[in-house]
């Protein structure tokens, strides 16, 4: 990933030690993530609708109800019942 020169150098001054790491993270595929309302939605309902959209999610363990999907999925995920509950 290309960035201006000025964007950089200051990127440089202000992270100093951290730099070569935070340039590192620009490159990685990013992970989306969602909460599932419960409330307004069954959660066998929605990963449904997502398994017959072919939309893969998976479920973060570590909080209720959290589950982390490919950036790749963002738009179609968008285009569910599911994202309008």
């Amino acid at each position: 990933m290309s960035f201006p020169q000025q964007f950089t150098e200051r990127l440089k001054a202000f992270l100093v030690q951290d730099y070569t790491s935070v340039m590192n993270g620009f490159s990685l595929k990013r992970k989306g993530s969602f909460r599932m309302n419960t409330l307004l939605a069954r959660e066998e309902e929605v990963l449904e609708e997502f398994k017959m959209k072919n939309i893969v999610v998976e479920k973060y363990d570590a909080i209720s109800g959290v589950f982390t999907f490919d950036k790749e999925y963002d738009y179609a995920i968008k285009g569910t019942d599911a994202f309008y509950k």
